[in-house]
């Protein structure tokens, strides 16, 4: 996976967390609804890591006083400047 492709999962990630936020859950459900997930073994170990580390994303950005717009606004960027990295570096073009 590119790290393009990696910005997008994280973007795709964040969104859906948004939405369960915006439906009314909190943070702290979701990490106990992610924790048990993966003690039943329906999320791996590594994906589990993942999600929480999504949900840390937003924990900062809301203390920050940021929201959805300026999270997903950020990560897309990031996305975006990442892919033309990887362009850049695979055409051998540095300037």
């Amino acid at each position: 996976m590119t790290r393009q492709e990696q910005c997008r999962e994280i973007l795709r990630g964040t969104e859906i967390l948004f939405d369960r936020l915006e439906r009314g859950e909190s943070i702290e459900e979701m990490e106990i609804d992610l924790d048990i997930r993966a003690a039943g073994g329906a999320l791996s170990e590594s994906s589990h890591k993942v999600w929480r580390g999504w949900l840390e994303i937003i924990r900062r950005a809301r203390e920050q006083g940021a929201g959805r717009k300026e999270v997903v606004t950020y990560l897309r960027a990031k996305a975006k400047e990442l892919g033309q990295r990887e362009q850049r570096d695979a055409t051998g073009d540095h300037d």
